[in-house]
Parts: C-alpha cells; structure tokens; sequence
C-alpha cells in the first residue's frame, strides 16, 4: 500500500461449482476476462484452485494491477460453455485456468460440441491492459464431415450455406483446427471478429453437387476464413479418378471469378463422357488430362485445357491416317 506495508499470501480450495469462481477471482484483476467468463460459462466443477496475492508499496493506487500482484490458478472438468455466436454449446470440458494482471488462459483438454470431439483447445488474452482486449480461441475438433459442417453453418458462420453443401448429404471425417479471434467488447460486430480453420478430410462423399457430379472416396485438405476456401485433393467423381483444387471466394471484386477449379487425370473416352467432356470416336486408348475452369457469380464459365495424347490411338479412317500409342 502506499504507506509502504506489503502484504502476500496464498489460498488454496477445492470442490466448487464453477459458478462460485467469481467469489475467488479478483474483481479488479482481468476485468474483461472475468466478465466473459462468468457470462459464458454456465456449469461444471472447479477440481482444485490456488490464489496467490503479493502486494506492494504503491500497488493499491495502480490504475491496473500489476503483473504477479495477484493470480488465480483453478483446474475445471465437466464445464459447459458459450464461445462465439451461435455455435453449440462446449461441453464436458476438462482442462486448467489461469489469470493474472498480464494475461488470461484457459486451456481445454478435452470436450465435445456439436456432436464433434475437441481437443488441444486453448482460450488466450494476451494483454488485459489493452482498453479492449482481445480473446484468441483454438481448438480441434474431430469427427464426421456433416457435424463439422454442421458447426460452421450456424450463425453467424454460415459457411456450408455459401458453400451450396446440405451438410446432412456429406459423408467421410475430419480434423479440423479452427481459430477465432474476438475482441471483448459488448460494441463488437462480425466484421471485428476473426475466423480460420484448416482441415484434413478423408472418405470425403458429395452427391448431386453443382453441374451434376457425384463425389467419392475424396482425400482432401481444406482451408477457410472470412475471405476464401480453398480444397485440393484426390477423390472420384462420377466415376473418374481426378486430382482437384478448388478455391471459392466470398468476398468478390468486380471481374473476380467465384469459383475456381483445376483438374488433373489420366482418362479414357468413357471416362471423358462421365465428366461431360467432350470425346470422340476416333480417338481410343488413355489421355492425359489437365484443365483450368473459372465459374462467375452470372453463370459464365471459362476455362482452359490441354491434353496428352501420347498414350492414345487415333485414327481417321477418311485420310487413312492413324497414330499408333506412344507415338
């Protein structure tokens, strides 16, 4: 305190509702983060905590504590959870808590959402002196396509929409380590709030997708953020063995195509009627494939394609002309 005295001790407890932190927690120490955390938490078991207080000269006269002033360390099992928007509730989670005069950290290791399995979840505010801290949030979550679709379709996301993906028609599973990043603010709005995930997916089925295509056994690795997502991988479609990336944007400039898509194959003339392409009967034997197609908001596309024909057979019977293979 100002008259020079000092003071520091340590509390230990035990065996709380998580509902009952707030009686332990600082009411000047982390101010935004104890403020989202008794809003958004809303249930769960406080295993064991630990206060650690070390007053000095002059500190009860800061404007913001000090950095080691005071501390609450507290492991938690069981918590159910509000995180962003109106995504599904985080529950039976099981992790550690940590908040000082510097920075605030929740680390969850383990939980489930929305059907899906979290793991190496961590809920960080750098800097709780900023006048509006920012929280960053990270998790993974495991489980089938659909759910994982399912979560990034609610508001305010609503990613499978803009993506014209029926998440109960994708089939196949996934990892997915997803970020936001939320300032504390009751002012926020979603152009604030920043959002990433990146996934590997496998086993990857689509049915009646755009154009009439049918996808399976798809093998990919996804990105997304506010802006783009992006997909590249191997998988077949309407029968056919392609190499594919497609990147969609969400965010157009006048002239920007919405969707692009790059194909790579090695196929046959049957192959090539499945895919809608163009084919002819003089042509027999394996074609080396490769194509660029841009697809506008209007519905124009426009593409570009080349072709190998090293490995096929050609023959115009009208010239008597023919090219062997390998030729």
């Amino acid at each position: 305190s100002s008259d020079g005295t000092s003071l520091q001790a340590k509390v230990g407890f035990k065996d709380l509702s998580i509902n009952q932190l707030s009686a332990y927690w600082p009411v000047g120490v982390g101010v935004n983060a104890r403020t989202w955390v008794l809003a958004n938490i809303v249930g769960g078991t406080v295993n064991e905590g630990r206060i650690f207080v070390d007053l000095r000269p002059g500190d009860l006269e800061r404007l913001s504590p000090r950095p080691g002033m005071a501390r609450l360390d507290w492991k938690f099992e069981n918590v159910s959870s509000k995180y962003f928007g109106e995504l599904p509730l985080l529950r039976d989670a099981k992790g550690t808590g940590h908040v000082d005069g510097r920075q605030f950290e929740l680390t969850v290791e383990q939980a489930t959402t929305g059907g899906l399995h979290l793991s190496e979840g961590r809920l960080h505010v750098a800097d709780l002196s900023l006048e509006t801290p920012v929280l960053d949030v990270e998790f993974v979550a495991r489980g089938t396509v659909g759910n994982a679709l399912k979560l990034l379709d609610v508001r305010p996301l609503e990613f499978a929409r803009a993506l014209d993906i029926k998440p109960h028609e994708a089939q196949g599973n996934s990892a997915t380590r997803a970020q936001f990043r939320i300032p504390l603010s009751d002012k926020v709005n979603l152009d604030q709030i920043g959002f990433s995930a990146a996934a590997n997916i496998s086993g990857l089925s689509l049915s009646d997708a755009e154009g009439g295509y049918d996808l399976k056994d798809g093998t990919f690795t996804m990105s997304v953020d506010r802006k783009t997502v992006s997909m590249s991988g191997q998988g077949t479609v309407n029968g056919v063995p392609l190499a594919l990336a497609w990147k969609r944007r969400f965010q157009l400039s006048a002239g920007d195509p919405k969707d692009q898509l790059k194909i790579k194959s090695e196929v046959g003339p049957g192959q090539l009627r499945a895919l809608g392409l163009p084919f002819s009967t003089r042509l027999a034997g394996r074609v080396g494939m490769s194509a660029n197609v841009d697809l506008y908001q209007d519905g124009t596309r426009r593409g570009a394609g080349r072709l190998d024909l090293t490995g096929a057979v050609l023959s115009w019977p009208d010239v008597r002309w023919v090219k062997a293979a390998a030729v």
